[in-house]
Protein backbone atom coordinates (compact mmCIF):
# COMPACT_ATOMS: atom_id res chain seq x y z
CA UNK A 1 0.00 0.00 0.00
CA UNK A 2 1.33 3.19 -1.28
CA UNK A 3 1.65 5.59 2.13
CA UNK A 4 -0.64 8.65 2.18
CA UNK A 5 1.23 12.09 1.58
CA UNK A 6 2.53 13.97 4.75
CA UNK A 7 1.99 17.60 5.00
CA UNK A 8 4.26 19.91 6.89
CA UNK A 9 1.33 20.19 9.96
CA UNK A 10 1.51 16.10 10.00
CA UNK A 11 4.77 15.41 10.10
CA UNK A 12 5.24 17.85 13.09
CA UNK A 13 1.46 16.69 14.78
CA UNK A 14 2.63 13.10 14.88
CA UNK A 15 2.77 12.77 18.37
CA UNK A 16 4.54 14.46 21.14
CA UNK A 17 7.24 11.93 20.80
CA UNK A 18 7.90 12.84 17.08
CA UNK A 19 7.22 16.42 17.78
CA UNK A 20 10.15 16.19 20.10
CA UNK A 21 12.14 14.47 17.90
CA UNK A 22 11.73 16.67 14.63
CA UNK A 23 12.68 19.66 17.14
CA UNK A 24 16.52 18.23 17.03
CA UNK A 25 16.37 19.01 13.68
CA UNK A 26 16.14 22.99 14.08
CA UNK A 27 18.30 22.27 17.08
CA UNK A 28 21.51 20.57 15.35
CA UNK A 29 23.14 23.52 14.22
CA UNK A 30 23.36 25.46 17.13
CA UNK A 31 26.74 23.28 17.72
CA UNK A 32 27.26 24.69 14.35
CA UNK A 33 27.69 28.32 14.66
CA UNK A 34 30.62 28.26 17.74
CA UNK A 35 32.41 27.30 14.65
CA UNK A 36 31.10 30.09 12.28
CA UNK A 37 34.92 31.37 11.07
CA UNK A 38 36.20 31.92 7.67
CA UNK A 39 36.11 28.66 5.81
CA UNK A 40 39.76 26.96 6.04
CA UNK A 41 41.51 24.95 3.74
CA UNK A 42 41.16 21.43 4.38
CA UNK A 43 43.72 18.82 3.22
CA UNK A 44 40.67 16.15 1.73
CA UNK A 45 41.57 12.92 -0.14
CA UNK A 46 40.93 13.25 -3.86
CA UNK A 47 38.03 11.05 -4.96
CA UNK A 48 40.30 8.22 -6.61
CA UNK A 49 41.06 7.36 -2.93
CA UNK A 50 38.27 5.27 -1.36
CA UNK A 51 39.93 5.12 2.35
CA UNK A 52 38.67 7.37 4.59
CA UNK A 53 40.78 10.11 6.43
CA UNK A 54 40.60 11.24 9.86
CA UNK A 55 40.18 15.37 10.22
CA UNK A 56 39.71 17.94 12.54
CA UNK A 57 36.07 18.55 13.78
CA UNK A 58 36.58 22.01 13.90
CA UNK A 59 38.34 22.89 10.93
CA UNK A 60 35.41 20.82 9.37
CA UNK A 61 32.60 22.82 11.06
CA UNK A 62 34.19 25.80 10.46
CA UNK A 63 34.36 25.23 6.48
CA UNK A 64 30.66 23.78 6.67
CA UNK A 65 29.35 27.07 7.96
CA UNK A 66 31.53 29.33 5.92
CA UNK A 67 29.71 27.73 2.98
CA UNK A 68 26.31 29.28 4.25
CA UNK A 69 28.41 32.47 5.23
CA UNK A 70 28.94 33.57 1.56
CA UNK A 71 26.13 34.82 0.12
CA UNK A 72 22.67 33.46 -1.02
CA UNK A 73 22.17 29.83 -1.29
CA UNK A 74 19.17 27.65 -1.13
CA UNK A 75 18.64 23.88 -0.38
CA UNK A 76 15.65 21.71 -1.22
CA UNK A 77 15.65 19.66 2.39
CA UNK A 78 14.16 16.14 2.58
CA UNK A 79 12.65 15.13 5.96
CA UNK A 80 12.38 11.12 6.85
CA UNK A 81 11.59 10.64 9.95
CA UNK A 82 10.80 7.06 11.47
CA UNK A 83 8.76 7.84 15.07
CA UNK A 84 8.31 5.11 17.88
CA UNK A 85 5.66 4.02 19.24
CA UNK A 86 4.27 2.41 15.90
CA UNK A 87 1.66 4.47 14.90
CA UNK A 88 -1.62 2.31 13.48
CA UNK A 89 -2.68 2.86 10.38
CA UNK A 90 -1.71 2.71 6.69
CA UNK A 91 1.87 3.14 6.57
CA UNK A 92 3.70 0.69 7.05
CA UNK A 93 4.53 -1.48 10.45
CA UNK A 94 7.33 1.45 10.95
CA UNK A 95 5.61 4.35 10.35
CA UNK A 96 8.02 6.94 8.39
CA UNK A 97 7.27 10.49 8.09
CA UNK A 98 7.89 12.66 5.02
CA UNK A 99 8.09 16.45 4.14
CA UNK A 100 10.16 17.85 1.63
CA UNK A 101 10.95 22.13 2.44
CA UNK A 102 12.71 24.74 0.72
CA UNK A 103 15.23 26.69 2.83
CA UNK A 104 17.33 29.72 1.23
CA UNK A 105 19.64 32.00 3.22
CA UNK A 106 21.54 35.03 2.56
CA UNK A 107 24.60 35.85 4.57
CA UNK A 108 27.90 37.95 3.80
CA UNK A 109 29.90 41.17 5.03
CA UNK A 110 27.58 42.89 2.43
CA UNK A 111 24.37 41.41 2.80
CA UNK A 112 22.13 41.88 5.70
CA UNK A 113 20.99 38.77 7.54
CA UNK A 114 17.89 37.23 6.22
CA UNK A 115 16.13 33.79 5.34
CA UNK A 116 12.90 32.74 3.07
CA UNK A 117 11.25 29.25 4.05
CA UNK A 118 8.75 27.14 1.90
CA UNK A 119 7.26 24.58 4.23
CA UNK A 120 4.15 23.01 2.60
CA UNK A 121 1.28 25.70 2.39
CA UNK A 122 3.59 28.02 4.35
CA UNK A 123 5.82 31.17 3.17
CA UNK A 124 8.11 32.69 5.99
CA UNK A 125 11.00 35.29 5.48
CA UNK A 126 13.01 36.08 8.60
CA UNK A 127 14.75 40.03 8.02
CA UNK A 128 16.24 42.04 10.43
CA UNK A 129 13.65 43.18 12.73
CA UNK A 130 11.25 40.95 11.80
CA UNK A 131 9.61 37.65 10.51
CA UNK A 132 6.61 36.97 8.56
CA UNK A 133 4.47 34.45 7.46
CA UNK A 134 1.64 33.52 5.45
CA UNK A 135 0.03 30.51 4.39
CA UNK A 136 -1.24 29.29 0.81
CA UNK A 137 -5.25 29.27 0.68
CA UNK A 138 -5.25 32.15 3.45
CA UNK A 139 -5.59 35.49 1.72
CA UNK A 140 -7.03 37.42 4.72
CA UNK A 141 -4.19 36.95 7.27
CA UNK A 142 -0.84 37.16 7.62
CA UNK A 143 1.41 36.57 11.03
CA UNK A 144 4.26 38.95 11.95
CA UNK A 145 6.44 38.58 14.63
CA UNK A 146 8.95 41.68 15.46
CA UNK A 147 12.66 40.33 16.56
CA UNK A 148 15.57 42.47 18.27
CA UNK A 149 17.98 42.86 15.10
CA UNK A 150 19.19 40.28 13.29
CA UNK A 151 17.03 37.17 12.95
CA UNK A 152 19.11 34.18 14.68
CA UNK A 153 18.08 31.16 14.88
CA UNK A 154 17.15 31.32 18.74
CA UNK A 155 15.37 34.41 18.11
CA UNK A 156 13.07 32.87 15.64
CA UNK A 157 12.45 29.87 17.97
CA UNK A 158 10.86 32.01 20.09
CA UNK A 159 7.83 32.33 17.44
CA UNK A 160 8.52 29.84 14.92
CA UNK A 161 9.65 26.27 17.35
CA UNK A 162 9.11 23.66 13.25
CA UNK A 163 11.81 25.68 11.72
CA UNK A 164 14.10 22.57 12.15
CA UNK A 165 16.73 23.15 9.59
CA UNK A 166 20.69 23.29 10.41
CA UNK A 167 20.94 25.82 7.22
CA UNK A 168 19.40 28.39 9.40
CA UNK A 169 22.09 27.88 12.33
CA UNK A 170 24.94 27.89 9.99
CA UNK A 171 24.04 31.35 7.58
CA UNK A 172 22.41 33.06 10.87
CA UNK A 173 23.44 31.88 14.47
CA UNK A 174 26.25 33.41 15.43
CA UNK A 175 25.92 32.67 19.69
CA UNK A 176 28.78 30.57 20.85
CA UNK A 177 26.83 28.99 24.18
CA UNK A 178 23.66 27.91 23.57
CA UNK A 179 22.90 24.02 23.73
CA UNK A 180 22.29 21.99 20.77
CA UNK A 181 18.28 22.47 21.80
CA UNK A 182 16.40 21.99 25.38
CA UNK A 183 15.45 18.69 24.10
CA UNK A 184 19.25 17.71 23.58
CA UNK A 185 21.06 20.07 25.37
CA UNK A 186 25.02 20.85 24.17
CA UNK A 187 26.70 18.60 21.70
CA UNK A 188 30.14 17.65 22.09
CA UNK A 189 31.72 17.18 18.23
CA UNK A 190 33.66 13.99 19.13
CA UNK A 191 35.43 13.38 15.47
CA UNK A 192 35.30 14.02 11.85
CA UNK A 193 36.45 12.40 8.81
CA UNK A 194 36.83 12.54 4.73
CA UNK A 195 34.99 9.63 3.23
CA UNK A 196 34.19 7.92 -0.22
CA UNK A 197 31.12 8.23 -1.31
CA UNK A 198 30.92 6.92 -5.35
CA UNK A 199 32.64 9.51 -7.42
CA UNK A 200 31.66 12.07 -4.00
CA UNK A 201 33.65 12.94 -1.20
CA UNK A 202 32.12 13.56 1.80
CA UNK A 203 32.92 15.45 4.93
CA UNK A 204 31.53 13.86 8.26
CA UNK A 205 31.03 14.92 11.46
CA UNK A 206 30.14 13.21 14.36
CA UNK A 207 28.63 14.66 17.47
CA UNK A 208 26.44 13.24 20.79
CA UNK A 209 24.79 15.16 23.24
CA UNK A 210 23.53 13.36 26.92
CA UNK A 211 20.42 12.41 24.85
CA UNK A 212 21.46 12.15 20.87
CA UNK A 213 23.71 10.98 18.83
CA UNK A 214 24.50 13.66 15.52
CA UNK A 215 25.83 13.30 12.50
CA UNK A 216 26.21 15.85 9.66
CA UNK A 217 27.88 15.38 5.98
CA UNK A 218 28.86 17.95 3.64
CA UNK A 219 30.45 17.56 0.06
CA UNK A 220 34.01 17.87 0.61
CA UNK A 221 34.12 20.52 -3.05
CA UNK A 222 31.91 22.99 -1.61
CA UNK A 223 30.79 22.48 2.21
CA UNK A 224 27.56 22.32 1.08
CA UNK A 225 25.09 20.06 3.47
CA UNK A 226 24.73 16.95 2.04
CA UNK A 227 22.42 14.89 4.55
CA UNK A 228 22.43 15.18 8.57
CA UNK A 229 20.75 12.12 11.12
CA UNK A 230 19.78 12.97 14.75
CA UNK A 231 19.01 9.56 16.59
CA UNK A 232 18.18 9.60 20.05
CA UNK A 233 19.20 7.30 22.56
CA UNK A 234 17.37 4.35 23.57
CA UNK A 235 13.90 5.10 21.35
CA UNK A 236 14.02 1.91 19.51
CA UNK A 237 13.89 2.40 15.67
CA UNK A 238 13.51 6.22 15.94
CA UNK A 239 15.96 8.63 13.54
CA UNK A 240 15.43 11.60 11.58
CA UNK A 241 17.29 11.89 8.39
CA UNK A 242 17.59 15.20 6.36
CA UNK A 243 18.81 14.93 2.51
CA UNK A 244 19.95 18.11 1.06
CA UNK A 245 20.68 19.03 -2.65
CA UNK A 246 21.90 22.70 -3.30
CA UNK A 247 19.21 24.52 -5.89
CA UNK A 248 19.36 28.41 -7.12
CA UNK A 249 18.79 30.66 -4.64
CA UNK A 250 17.19 33.75 -6.73
CA UNK A 251 17.36 37.25 -5.80
CA UNK A 252 17.01 38.07 -1.67
CA UNK A 253 15.58 41.62 -2.90
CA UNK A 254 13.04 38.84 -4.07
CA UNK A 255 12.16 36.86 -0.89
CA UNK A 256 10.36 39.57 1.14
CA UNK A 257 6.45 39.10 1.67
CA UNK A 258 4.07 41.63 0.66
CA UNK A 259 1.14 42.01 3.25
CA UNK A 260 -1.15 44.15 1.50
CA UNK A 261 -4.62 44.35 3.43
CA UNK A 262 -4.12 41.48 5.50
CA UNK A 263 -5.03 41.42 8.64
CA UNK A 264 -2.01 40.76 11.30
CA UNK A 265 -2.05 37.61 13.58
CA UNK A 266 0.52 36.89 16.22
CA UNK A 267 0.40 32.85 15.85
CA UNK A 268 1.05 30.50 13.12
CA UNK A 269 -2.14 29.06 14.22
CA UNK A 270 -4.41 31.82 13.25
CA UNK A 271 -3.54 31.65 9.34
CA UNK A 272 -6.32 29.42 8.17
CA UNK A 273 -7.22 29.08 5.47
CA UNK A 274 -10.55 30.75 3.88
CA UNK A 275 -13.91 29.16 4.40
CA UNK A 276 -14.82 26.78 1.60
CA UNK A 277 -11.25 26.47 -0.27
CA UNK A 278 -9.95 22.61 -0.51
CA UNK A 279 -6.73 22.07 1.16
CA UNK A 280 -3.83 20.19 -0.46
CA UNK A 281 -4.37 16.24 1.11
CA UNK A 282 -8.52 16.36 -0.33
CA UNK A 283 -9.76 14.53 -3.43
CA UNK A 284 -10.76 16.68 -5.95
CA UNK A 285 -13.80 16.03 -8.16
CA UNK A 286 -12.90 15.61 -11.97
CA UNK A 287 -13.11 19.79 -12.79
CA UNK A 288 -15.45 20.03 -15.73
CA UNK A 289 -12.75 20.93 -18.49
CA UNK A 290 -13.59 21.31 -22.58
CA UNK A 291 -10.85 21.05 -25.22
CA UNK A 292 -10.61 24.46 -27.43
CA UNK A 293 -13.11 23.13 -29.54
CA UNK A 294 -15.65 22.43 -27.24
CA UNK A 295 -14.94 18.64 -26.68
CA UNK A 296 -15.55 17.77 -22.76
CA UNK A 297 -12.00 16.57 -21.55
CA UNK A 298 -11.30 14.22 -18.06
CA UNK A 299 -8.65 15.40 -16.30
CA UNK A 300 -8.85 11.68 -14.27
CA UNK A 301 -8.98 10.08 -17.37
CA UNK A 302 -5.84 11.76 -18.76
CA UNK A 303 -3.90 10.43 -15.30
CA UNK A 304 -5.32 7.32 -15.63
CA UNK A 305 -3.91 6.25 -19.20
CA UNK A 306 -0.23 7.97 -18.01
CA UNK A 307 0.01 5.78 -14.65
CA UNK A 308 2.36 3.11 -15.46
CA UNK A 309 6.01 2.08 -14.25
CA UNK A 310 6.14 5.99 -12.95
CA UNK A 311 3.20 7.45 -11.33
CA UNK A 312 1.64 10.13 -12.91
CA UNK A 313 0.55 13.80 -11.55
CA UNK A 314 -0.55 16.81 -13.32
CA UNK A 315 0.34 20.18 -12.99
CA UNK A 316 -2.41 22.52 -14.02
CA UNK A 317 -2.26 26.61 -14.83
CA UNK A 318 -5.02 27.91 -14.28
CA UNK A 319 -5.58 31.60 -14.98
CA UNK A 320 -8.46 34.03 -15.73
CA UNK A 321 -8.45 37.45 -18.08
CA UNK A 322 -6.87 39.59 -15.14
CA UNK A 323 -3.94 37.25 -15.43
CA UNK A 324 -0.88 38.72 -17.53
CA UNK A 325 0.80 37.44 -19.69
CA UNK A 326 4.45 37.79 -18.07
CA UNK A 327 2.57 36.10 -15.26
CA UNK A 328 0.93 33.04 -17.33
CA UNK A 329 4.51 32.78 -19.07
CA UNK A 330 6.46 32.14 -15.41
CA UNK A 331 3.89 29.85 -14.60
CA UNK A 332 4.63 27.70 -17.68
CA UNK A 333 7.78 28.04 -17.62
CA UNK A 334 8.57 27.12 -14.26
CA UNK A 335 6.07 23.72 -14.97
CA UNK A 336 7.77 22.64 -17.85
CA UNK A 337 11.34 23.44 -16.20
CA UNK A 338 10.08 21.29 -13.40
CA UNK A 339 8.55 18.47 -16.10
CA UNK A 340 11.48 18.23 -17.73
CA UNK A 341 13.92 17.55 -14.53
CA UNK A 342 11.78 14.77 -12.96
CA UNK A 343 12.09 13.02 -16.16
CA UNK A 344 15.83 13.39 -15.93
CA UNK A 345 15.39 12.17 -12.33
CA UNK A 346 13.87 9.21 -13.38
CA UNK A 347 16.23 8.52 -16.02
CA UNK A 348 19.04 8.42 -14.13
CA UNK A 349 18.84 8.79 -10.08
CA UNK A 350 21.72 9.88 -8.08
CA UNK A 351 23.37 7.68 -5.66
CA UNK A 352 21.85 9.07 -3.25
CA UNK A 353 18.52 8.51 -4.74
CA UNK A 354 19.38 4.77 -5.41
CA UNK A 355 20.88 4.22 -1.76
CA UNK A 356 17.46 5.87 -0.31
CA UNK A 357 15.61 3.36 -2.46
CA UNK A 358 13.41 5.77 -2.82
CA UNK A 359 10.29 5.30 -5.13
CA UNK A 360 10.31 6.81 -8.87
CA UNK A 361 9.80 10.50 -9.54
CA UNK A 362 5.87 11.13 -11.08
CA UNK A 363 5.32 11.99 -14.76
CA UNK A 364 4.22 15.19 -14.86
CA UNK A 365 1.20 16.47 -17.05
CA UNK A 366 1.48 19.60 -18.18
CA UNK A 367 -1.48 22.09 -19.65
CA UNK A 368 -3.43 25.13 -19.11
CA UNK A 369 -6.85 26.15 -17.62
CA UNK A 370 -8.68 29.35 -18.42
CA UNK A 371 -10.79 30.10 -16.25
CA UNK A 372 -13.95 31.98 -16.97
CA UNK A 373 -17.17 32.63 -15.39
CA UNK A 374 -20.42 30.98 -16.73
CA UNK A 375 -21.88 33.94 -18.91
CA UNK A 376 -18.14 35.17 -19.86
CA UNK A 377 -17.38 33.14 -22.82
CA UNK A 378 -18.07 33.11 -26.70
CA UNK A 379 -16.52 31.43 -29.65
CA UNK A 380 -14.52 34.78 -29.94
CA UNK A 381 -13.05 34.57 -26.57
CA UNK A 382 -12.40 31.71 -27.21
CA UNK A 383 -10.32 31.25 -30.41
CA UNK A 384 -8.37 35.00 -28.58
CA UNK A 385 -7.13 33.32 -25.32
CA UNK A 386 -6.26 30.13 -27.58
CA UNK A 387 -3.98 32.36 -30.08
CA UNK A 388 -2.19 34.21 -26.83
CA UNK A 389 -1.95 30.83 -25.20
CA UNK A 390 -0.23 29.35 -28.54
CA UNK A 391 1.77 32.70 -29.15
CA UNK A 392 3.05 32.69 -25.29
CA UNK A 393 4.08 28.43 -25.12
CA UNK A 394 6.04 29.14 -28.82
CA UNK A 395 7.99 31.91 -26.75
CA UNK A 396 8.48 30.11 -23.16
CA UNK A 397 9.48 26.59 -25.02
CA UNK A 398 12.06 28.35 -27.36
CA UNK A 399 13.38 29.68 -24.04
CA UNK A 400 13.35 26.51 -22.04
CA UNK A 401 14.10 23.83 -24.10
CA UNK A 402 15.65 25.61 -27.09
CA UNK A 403 17.37 22.08 -28.28
CA UNK A 404 14.11 19.81 -28.26
CA UNK A 405 11.05 19.78 -30.45
CA UNK A 406 8.51 19.24 -27.93
CA UNK A 407 4.80 19.38 -28.32
CA UNK A 408 2.29 21.82 -27.67
CA UNK A 409 1.31 22.20 -23.86
CA UNK A 410 -2.38 21.57 -24.41
CA UNK A 411 -4.86 24.33 -23.31
CA UNK A 412 -8.28 23.37 -21.84
CA UNK A 413 -11.00 25.75 -20.54
CA UNK A 414 -13.82 25.48 -17.78
CA UNK A 415 -16.98 28.00 -17.38
CA UNK A 416 -16.49 26.57 -13.58
CA UNK A 417 -14.07 29.40 -12.66
CA UNK A 418 -15.21 30.05 -9.00
CA UNK A 419 -15.81 26.17 -8.37
CA UNK A 420 -12.08 25.41 -9.76
CA UNK A 421 -9.90 28.58 -9.39
CA UNK A 422 -12.26 29.94 -6.38
CA UNK A 423 -11.72 27.08 -4.59
CA UNK A 424 -8.51 25.55 -4.86
CA UNK A 425 -6.86 29.78 -5.07
CA UNK A 426 -9.41 32.38 -4.08
CA UNK A 427 -8.68 35.81 -5.13
CA UNK A 428 -5.40 34.54 -7.44
CA UNK A 429 -5.25 35.54 -11.01
CA UNK A 430 -3.10 32.79 -11.74
CA UNK A 431 -2.01 29.72 -9.93
CA UNK A 432 -0.30 25.95 -10.44
CA UNK A 433 -2.59 23.50 -8.71
CA UNK A 434 -0.52 20.07 -8.50
CA UNK A 435 -2.87 17.04 -8.48
CA UNK A 436 -2.01 13.30 -7.96
CA UNK A 437 -3.44 10.42 -10.25
CA UNK A 438 -6.53 9.96 -7.86
CA UNK A 439 -7.44 13.82 -8.21
CA UNK A 440 -5.75 13.86 -4.79
CA UNK A 441 -4.65 17.68 -4.18
CA UNK A 442 -0.65 17.64 -3.85
CA UNK A 443 -0.16 21.40 -4.09
CA UNK A 444 -1.11 25.11 -4.98
CA UNK A 445 1.48 27.35 -6.33
CA UNK A 446 -0.07 31.16 -6.50
CA UNK A 447 1.61 33.33 -8.64
CA UNK A 448 2.16 37.36 -7.88
CA UNK A 449 3.77 39.15 -10.60
CA UNK A 450 6.94 39.07 -8.80
CA UNK A 451 10.71 37.87 -10.41
CA UNK A 452 11.76 34.68 -9.97
CA UNK A 453 8.71 32.89 -9.63
CA UNK A 454 9.69 30.47 -12.49
CA UNK A 455 12.31 29.09 -10.34
CA UNK A 456 10.59 29.48 -7.48
CA UNK A 457 7.07 27.09 -9.09
CA UNK A 458 10.22 24.67 -10.56
CA UNK A 459 11.55 24.12 -7.01
CA UNK A 460 8.21 23.45 -5.55
CA UNK A 461 6.91 21.25 -7.59
CA UNK A 462 9.95 19.55 -7.58
CA UNK A 463 9.50 19.44 -3.71
CA UNK A 464 5.91 18.51 -3.43
CA UNK A 465 6.85 15.58 -6.00
CA UNK A 466 9.50 15.19 -3.28
CA UNK A 467 7.06 14.30 -1.03
CA UNK A 468 5.43 11.70 -3.49
CA UNK A 469 8.92 9.56 -3.58
CA UNK A 470 8.54 7.20 -0.47
CA UNK A 471 11.15 4.28 0.29
CA UNK A 472 9.61 1.17 -1.72
CA UNK A 473 9.94 -0.73 1.92
CA UNK A 474 10.32 0.62 5.86
CA UNK A 475 13.65 0.34 6.87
Amino acid sequence: MRPTLVTFRALFDAGAVLRATVMVLGALALAFVMFAKAPTALAVPQNGGNHSKPLDATEVLARISGAYRDGAVADRVSLVATPYPVIEGPLPARAIRRAVAIVRTARSTTQFPMAKLELGELRICAQPGSTTAIRQGDREHAARFAIDGDPTPSKLAQHLPMLAFPQLWLALGHETSEPLTSLTGVVTWESAESVAAGSRRLLVVRGKSATHDVVLSALAGTGRLDSFEITPFGVAGAKIVGRCAAIAPGDPASWGIEVGSRAIVKTLGELRATPGVIEPGATILDPPLQTMDLRAWSLLGELKSRSGQRPAAAAMILFTRDASAPMIDAALAGVLRAEVALDLESAAPTPLEAGAGLTTPPSLLSLGVACLARDGFDAAALTKIGEAWREGTRSVLARVLPQATPEPVLLTWTGASDELLGRLAPGAACAVVLVGEDLRLLGVIELYGKPGEEAMIADQISAIAGELRWPNSAE
